[in-house]
């Protein structure tokens, strides 16, 4: 969101844009970032993540590529995707669900990480302690022939490319022509 934000305050005088606190917000977020290298190191160090990497071109796209290296499948639960007041306020004013930015954003430098059921509750107060929210965004799946990462939304499952296209949203790939964020 941020950096559609300076996108658009590029296109425009500056002194004709507008900004709100959510767009602050969200700048803020976007040109200062904050990786979490403490509490990447310490999931590392403590061998609790099975499987971890930032989120820089975007969930769907990211997790997409986690699970294909890792050989596996996912399902995200959309209602448990963090979604700040910033994105939600920004996302009104454009007229966009938020979880359209929550799935496709990207250099969120947030952490995408993996950790077995067992070992959950450590990884927690080990985040905990070192001031970094955590949330459970889905589950590991058998890997599924086609699209390994699914989504449940509105109490239906299915192919998080399908349910992406219906939304017209991708996130960033570096290499393919013509393709910016959305």
């Amino acid at each position: 969101a941020g950096w559609r934000i300076l996108r658009r305050a590029s296109s425009r005088r500056s002194r004709q844009f507008q900004y709100n606190e959510a767009m602050r917000t969200l700048l803020r977020h976007q040109c200062y970032p904050a990786p979490r290298l403490a509490a990447g190191r310490a999931l590392a160090d403590y061998r609790l993540a099975t499987a971890m990497m930032d989120l820089s071109d975007g969930l769907m796209i990211d997790l997409d590529r986690l699970c294909l290296a890792s050989g596996v499948g996912a399902t995200l639960t959309a209602g448990q995707l963090p979604i700040s007041p910033a994105l939600a306020a920004y996302a009104r004013t454009v007229r966009q669900d938020p979880l359209n930015f929550a799935l496709a954003g990207g250099e969120d430098y947030e952490l995408l990480f993996t950790v077995r059921p067992a070992a959950a509750a450590r990884c927690a107060r080990l985040l905990k302690r070192l001031r970094v929210a955590c949330r459970v965004i889905g589950r590991i799946d058998r890997p599924r022939s086609g699209d390994p990462v699914h989504i449940l939304h509105s109490g239906r499952t299915r192919s998080l490319r399908a349910f992406a296209a219906d939304r017209r949203i991708g996130g960033f790939e570096h290499f393919a022509k013509g393709r910016s964020p959305r």
